[in-house]
């Protein structure tokens, strides 16, 4: 019976000892879980990557990474997931969780960037502390181009619209219409910023109407024709009968007419009255017809259709 106390006894201590060993284990596995950082536990991605632009006109890369941990990592790939090994990439902290970034590619492309913070020191030195979410950034230095819709470059008395066109971005204006000669540029931006600039110039619109002046073979009195000459202020294309010239047989007018290679036109009037075909007529006069024992004298009267008269003495 003593036998049986004591087995009983030696089995209830020993459950104590077992039991008061729990709280103590429990302890230590909380203690070890803590990272004694005050930063956030590995692998867990936190972090935010910014850069500038989405769509850059330049091959160097800024922004910032917002991330926990002690040191920032940065990596480029290409648009098929290949590491960009010529990119040379630059960081620099700036505050705390906060750390810049320079990074310059050596083409035009789509990047993604990842950032990562690791461990500096210890066991865990160089393993991963937070990952922060990638982004996909457009390299662009390739300026748009701007082309042009056929337009009018002969001579002309309308209007002309210029229609410009951009294979990218936008344009400052689609058309633009010239009222009267002149210039104008048109200027074209893509989404990464790059600027094309181009200008129309016009010099073919006249709305003015051509002149004439008009010089004559002669313009004494004469019995004979006189040719008439149309002179124009410009290059045209004479609608009358006969063109630049016109014989006058007698006195009048004539009306020149002409159109410019704008298509304006013109007109110009020929005046002539210094011509006198008719010839003229006359009479003879006596002093007297009585017969005398007296010189007679006797003159000629004669009369142009000019009303000109001049005595003749004979």
């Amino acid at each position: 019976m003593k036998k049986k106390l004591r087995k009983l006894g030696t089995a209830a201590i020993a459950s104590l000892l077992v039991l008061s060993a729990v709280p103590s284990v429990s302890a230590a596995t909380t203690t070890t879980s803590t990272v004694a950082t005050g930063r956030t536990q590995q692998d867990v991605a936190t972090g935010v990557i910014k850069v500038d632009s989405m769509q850059i006109n330049k091959k160097s890369l800024t922004g910032t990474v917002l991330i926990d941990g002690p040191e920032l990592v940065m990596s480029v790939k290409d648009s098929n997931g290949v590491i960009v090994r010529s990119a040379v990439i630059r960081t620099f902290p700036i505050s705390d969780k906060l750390f810049g970034f320079s990074i310059d590619v050596p083409e035009d492309g789509n990047y993604v960037l990842d950032a990562w913070t690791v461990y500096k020191n210890g066991k865990t030195a160089g393993q991963t502390h937070t990952q922060a979410k990638s982004i996909t950034v457009t390299v662009d230095t390739t300026p748009p181009v701007i082309t042009f819709n056929p337009y009018n470059t002969n001579p002309t008395n309308q209007s002309i619209t210029v229609q410009a066109i951009t294979n990218e971005g936008s344009l400052n204006e689609t058309s633009h219409t010239f009222e009267a000669n002149g210039s104008f540029t048109f200027v074209a931006i893509d989404a990464a910023g790059n600027k094309t600039s181009k200008t129309v110039t016009i010099s073919n619109i006249d709305k003015t109407a051509p002149t004439a002046t008009v010089g004559y073979s002669t313009t004494s009195l004469v019995n004979t024709d006189v040719t008439a000459t149309a002179i124009p202020s410009e290059k045209v294309n004479f609608t009358n009968e006969g063109g630049s010239s016109h014989v006058f047989t007698e006195n009048g007018s004539f009306e020149f007419t002409f159109t410019d290679e704008a298509g304006n036109t013109g007109s110009a009037t020929a005046v002539v009255n210094n011509i006198d075909k008719a010839a003229p007529v006359g009479s003879i006069s006596y002093s007297t017809i009585e017969p005398t024992n007296q010189n007679v004298r006797r003159s000629a009267l004669a009369r142009r259709l000019s009303s000109r008269i001049r005595p003749v003495w004979i």
